[in-house]
């Protein structure tokens, strides 16, 4: 039996109170410093033990063990959560944890060979069961939002997907262990990205389709035809077709999100937000996640719209407060506020911007985007690279290219 060099914590929280405290026994001759917990730990005694890695038992991952997950890994990112299943459960339910925080499962055997498989994957970091490579792969072609892979990433996963190991797959590739490595790490990230992203704007598109509708509108609803009705209705945004993420260009030239030419105008794809009474809106593909408000460092000597700077799964990324940078008056943040984290792939830069609200998700024709008036294509108008007239809204399409390309003066904090 090897050891591992160092000892880790380890927290296991099973349903069979024989094979937890056989599994909590056995840990430390692997080298771990084990810890058992009966029921689901909540996220306060979570921060208290933080342990290495937590042993979950699948029977936990149910819609709301998912969130619980989800919470985890956003809270505490250090953490490798391992799922622990039998032959009963579903590789859906087990994708589904992987998409939720997990880094990995393995079946329930003699506690010898869990913790063997557990210690193995934990000292490679790179869990190459074929399943789950060609599940990783086929959810990156159908995210709605996020980063998509990269072409060394794409064929790492290719190769583990027909079966090969870590080693196997550096001698195929000729590359470091360390750097493959890595991007295992930015795939695992990426994973979580888009399933957060998909998430959140899946509950978006829920909350407005149960909102009821107001007297005008059923009227309104009835009189239309079944065409009429299919073109107004907003498709819920996993059933969106989404092209991987590029650089941004203009609305009027080639968009990544233009859809295929029909006989009727084209539509692009964008999520709405508010700020004060006015609401903008932002291309889908230019979003890579939607946080809730996180802890907040200030940093001295730079712009005021500059809040400072949040530690993001490990990356530290600024933040722009959008209110002060589009020239609004200051305001209290609710708990409606939400941190759109956007992202440029050409350049990779990432900068989230705190926003009033969140909305909705929409589909609009080309023939409703106008170019902005002359008279705001300055200063803070700069940033609005369209109007779009839906009846008794006016919705302000914002350029988040130019708002990324902020002056690095501003977020270089290195020197600060």
């Amino acid at each position: 039996m090897i050891i591992m060099k160092s000892n880790k914590t380890l927290l296991i929280c099973l349903l069979d109170p024989s094979l937890q405290a056989s599994m909590a026994e056995k840990a430390s001759h692997f080298g771990w410093m084990p810890q058992a917990v009966s029921e689901l730990p909540s996220k306060e005694q979570m921060g208290k033990i933080l342990p290495d890695v937590f042993l979950i038992d699948a029977a936990w991952i149910g819609e709301t063990g998912h969130s619980y997950l989800r919470e985890i890994q956003e809270d505490f990112p250090s953490i490798w959560i391992y799922i622990l299943a039998d032959s009963s459960v579903s590789e859906e339910i087990l994708f589904q944890g992987l998409k939720s925080g997990a880094r990995g499962w393995c079946f329930k055997q003699e506690p010898d060979k869990v913790l063997e498989e557990l210690k193995n994957f934990c000292e490679e970091g790179i869990f190459f069961k074929p399943s789950v490579s060609q599940f990783i792969l086929r959810e990156f072609k159908t995210f709605p939002s996020g980063e998509p892979l990269l072409s060394v990433e794409e064929e790492l996963l290719k190769s583990g997907s027909s079966g090969l190991s870590l080693s196997q797959i550096q001698k195929k590739l000729n590359l470091s262990k360390k750097f493959l490595k890595s991007h295992w790490e930015n795939i695992w990230q990426k994973l979580n990205i888009n399933a957060k992203a998909k998430s959140e704007l899946e509950e978006f598109e829920r909350e407005k389709i149960e909102q009821p509708m107001n007297p005008k509108q059923v009227e309104e609803s009835k009189s239309m035809d079944k065409e009429d009705a299919e073109e107004a209705v907003v498709e819920p945004i996993s059933s969106l077709k989404q092209p991987p993420l590029r650089s941004q260009e203009t609305f009027f030239s080639e968009p990544q999100d233009r859809e295929k030419k029909t006989d009727k105008a084209e539509t692009f794809q964008f999520v709405t937000f508010q700020i004060g009474k006015e609401e903008f809106a932002m291309r889908i593909t230019d979003l890579q996640e939607i946080q809730r408000l996180l802890p907040i460092t200030s940093v001295p000597k730079v712009s005021s719209y500059v809040k400072g700077i949040v530690n993001l799964r490990g990356r530290i990324i600024p933040i722009l407060d959008l209110r002060k940078k589009l020239g609004f008056e200051p305001k209290e943040q609710t708990k409606e506020a939400r941190i759109m984290v956007i992202s440029d792939q050409e350049s990779r830069e990432v900068i989230g911007m705190i926003v009033d609200s969140v909305k909705e998700v929409l589909r609009i024709p080309s023939d409703l985007i106008q170019p902005p008036p002359s008279l705001i294509q300055r200063k803070e108008g700069d940033y609005i690279q369209g109007v779009v007239n839906l009846e008794e809204r006016l919705i302000l399409l914002v350029d988040t290219k130019k708002i990324i390309s902020v002056p690095q003066s501003e977020l270089d904090f290195s020197e600060k």
